[in-house]
């Protein structure tokens, strides 16, 4: 690699997965947001996708799910859906693992993401923000329908298929 040329890294993200079962219908739903940033990434602004954003240099992957669901729908995590283990502690170090519903990566495309999602349980009343353009919970066929379509966004699209196929299963 040449001065001029600058090694570059993937920038790690958290996604989440919400779903409720619709109170009238009783049919499972998936939330997901209209993606709106069209001066930081016209190419997929429009398109749905899971809620989620960057990890913080050092922020507990678990904040990073609260605070990033919060900024864009206005919902509260209540549950995690992981296992974990305790924070150690070590040399004056902190670390623990965990273990994502699954992970995902753009290997082409406009940023260097990978990826952490999970199934997570929320309350309150979904909102709008700078980002988000609109926030709905879709029934799985409506979902399907939308990844046929292209109609979400790349970088999520295996998480959704992953997700539809394990609810296919069960």
């Amino acid at each position: 690699m040449s001065p001029e040329e600058k090694e570059k890294f993937s920038v790690p993200t958290v996604a989440m997965l919400l779903e409720r079962r619709n109170p009238t219908t009783k049919e499972t739903e998936l939330l997901l947001t209209l993606r709106w940033r069209p001066d930081y990434d016209p190419k997929y602004t429009g398109t749905w996708e899971t809620p989620g954003g960057r990890i913080r240099a050092f922020e507990n992957i678990e904040e990073a799910l609260k605070r990033e669901i919060e900024e864009e729908t206005g919902l509260r995590v209540v549950k995690i859906h992981s296992n974990k283990t305790e924070v150690l502690e070590n040399k004056g170090d902190k670390a623990f693992s965990f273990e994502p519903f699954c992970c995902e990566q753009f290997l082409k495309g406009p940023h260097p993401y990978i990826g952490f999602v999970f199934l997570v349980e929320v309350e309150g009343k979904p909102k709008t923000s700078e980002e988000v353009k609109e926030v709905r919970f879709f029934a799985l066929k409506e979902v399907e329908k939308l990844l046929k379509e292209g109609k979400i966004y790349t970088y999520h699209m295996g998480t959704v298929a992953k997700y539809l196929e394990s609810r296919r299963n069960t």
